[in-house]
């Protein structure tokens, strides 16, 4: 994910630069995107890799239990914020595809196609993922340790 994230902010910062309307739009986007994929990174990741090392019985290893508690909060707390910024995003990739000059343009295409794809993952399946590995992270401590335990 953080490959991805990066590719799409270089992506982004390549299309922001020219003072073209095209150009100013893309660079609304970057602001946004920068802004969302701190908080992704900080809340998502922590998560998903918490489940990706559960799913591999094996080679499991308690990971540190109270930075899994402070992602998962901060999940709790911004993952609605984080859709809205997904709809911002989409919102103005909609409104550089009405601008002449968009069409013509393959790199704004791609970039822009390669953001919706990005979003849909997350919607889909990695933000789904990390919600059930939040919630599996409370039942798993709820009885060894009292970080989980409802106040």
């Amino acid at each position: 994910m953080k490959e991805e994230h990066t590719r799409l902010l270089v992506d982004l910062q390549t299309m922001s630069v020219g003072r073209t309307s095209l150009n100013a739009v893309f660079e609304e986007i970057l602001r946004v995107f920068e802004y969302h994929l701190d908080r992704e990174e900080e809340t998502t990741l922590p998560l998903l890799a918490f489940l990706e090392q559960r799913s591999t019985f094996g080679s499991f290893q308690k990971m540190n239990p109270e930075i899994l508690k402070s992602a998962w909060d901060l999940f709790k707390n911004e993952v609605k914020t984080m859709l809205t910024e997904h709809r911002d995003i989409l919102r103005l990739i909609e409104k550089a595809e009405e601008l002449p000059g968009f069409s013509q343009n393959a790199y704004a295409r791609d970039v822009s196609e390669a953001i919706r794809n990005h979003i849909r993952l997350e919607e889909k399946i990695l933000y789904p993922a990390a919600m059930a590995a939040g919630e599996l992270l409370e039942l798993i401590y709820a009885d060894s340790s009292i970080i989980f335990q409802q106040k």
